[in-house]
């Protein structure tokens, strides 16, 4: 069976990558995920995710994974996980100071949509 923590990452990384749509960039400060089912190693999970508040700078979003592959029919589409997530916003600078500084500017620097995309994007 797939990790609890490799799921909890994924949802964690699908959760904050939604706020995108706000333009903001976030920090997790609450993960809360329920695994409703065993998810079978080599199986694949289709998650979706959506951000449904925002005040001040905390925005709340949440995320269902279904196994849409790798297990038996009747297994197939059943909610596999589900996650809540709690993020605060924060300025671009706090992840020069706590990451790599170079990332950040590149980033920033980029007019490719393509690439700034892809900064955010989450593995399929």
């Amino acid at each position: 069976m797939a990790h609890g923590g490799l799921l909890a990452a994924a949802f964690d990384e699908a959760l904050g990558t939604v706020t995108w749509l706000l333009r903001v960039p976030v920090v997790t400060v609450h993960l809360e995920t329920d695994y409703r089912t065993p998810v079978p190693v080599g199986s694949v999970v289709h998650i979706e995710a959506e951000c449904y508040a925002a005040a001040g700078r905390k925005i709340y979003s949440r995320a269902v994974g279904r196994i849409t592959s790798g297990v038996g029919e009747s297994e197939r589409n059943a909610i596999a996980v589900e996650a809540r997530g709690g993020f605060v916003s924060v300025p671009l600078e706090h992840f020069r100071a706590h990451g790599r500084a170079s990332d950040i500017d590149a980033f920033v620097a980029s007019s490719d949509r393509e690439d700034v995309l892809h900064a955010f994007e989450v593995n399929p």
